[in-house]
């Protein structure tokens, strides 16, 4: 089995998500594991240090690792600038993933690359630029944490329908013949939705709807974590095989 899940935004040791995202974890015999971003409210990697705020679930993911299971990570726009901490730890680092899921040819992404407004593109780009990696390398990672914190919004829940009609436009553009389907988090909005060409999967968010996605035998299922388990919610994808 599969288990694939965004946006937790983690804040440190008193998040219980972190609580929430181990027992998640530990679960079940994962197979893979995909976290399509923002696993972390903020995150910039410094020389490959790894934050003692997320020892927790860094330790259950490498657990996992070290079990046998793949583990994937695609940075979302609060973690972007992972590092080399989690590949330290045998996570694997990939902007977007391209694989077979249930038989579906899928990509992975975090989903924010849809959002083309003036306002969040001038904000990523002044974080992605150089003056601003020069200025957190100076602050260090106590230091630049507490700017991050800062400049990272704080979100109380809920998904951002504009953010969320925006991907379906722009997995539009993804969906075709070589796309089957399309997963992505970002917009904290978890649905499936049918399009021309194929489907949009949004994971929604760990950190407060609490969903996530699993792919076994039988398909790929939505699903709401509840006691520290996925339990499947709504419609799902039957493996292509399993397909009328």
């Amino acid at each position: 089995m599969d288990l694939l899940l965004s946006d937790v935004h983690l804040r440190g040791l008193d998040d219980p998500n972190q609580e929430l995202l181990v027992e998640l974890l530990a679960a079940e015999d994962w197979a893979r594991v995909f976290v399509l971003g923002d696993l972390f409210h903020f995150w910039w990697g410094h020389d490959g240090q790894v934050s003692a705020q997320f020892v927790p679930v860094l330790a259950a993911l490498h657990a996992r690792v070290r079990g046998g299971a793949e583990v994937h990570f695609i940075p979302g726009n609060h973690d972007f600038a992972v590092g080399e901490g989690l590949e330290k730890l045998g996570i694997q680092v990939s902007v977007e993933l391209e694989l077979d899921l249930a038989g579906y040819a899928t990509l992975l992404a975090h989903g924010d690359e849809a959002d083309r407004s003036l306002g969040y593109r001038s904000a990523a780009t002044l974080l992605r630029s150089t003056p601003f990696a020069m200025l957190m390398r100076v602050l260090g990672a106590t230091r630049g944490a507490k700017l991050g914190a800062k400049l990272a919004a704080d979100h109380q829940g809920g998904g951002n329908e504009r953010v969320a009609e925006a991907q379906m436009l722009w997995a539009d553009t993804r969906l075709g013949p070589s796309c089957e389907l399309v997963i992505c988090g970002h917009s904290h909005s978890p649905g499936l939705h049918k399009r021309g060409q194929g489907s949009l999967l949004n994971l929604g968010d760990l950190a407060h709807s609490k969903s996530c996605a699993v792919v076994d035998k039988q398909g790929i299922w939505p699903c709401s974590v509840r006691g520290g388990r996925p339990v499947p919610v709504g419609p799902h994808l039957p493996a292509r095989g399993l397909r009328p």
